[in-house]
């Protein structure tokens, strides 16, 4: 079986009218570097 080393997420260029979206964004990154994942 195959182990996932990388992870690629989509998001805009803007942080948009509502900080819970930048908050989100934030704990996904650490949460990825934390797990030893390459984030794309």
């Amino acid at each position: 079986m195959n182990t996932i080393r990388s992870i690629c997420v989509y998001c805009g260029s803007s942080p948009g009218r509502d900080e819970t979206y930048a908050k989100a964004g934030h704990l996904l990154g650490r949460s990825i570097a934390k797990s030893g994942l390459r984030l794309i």
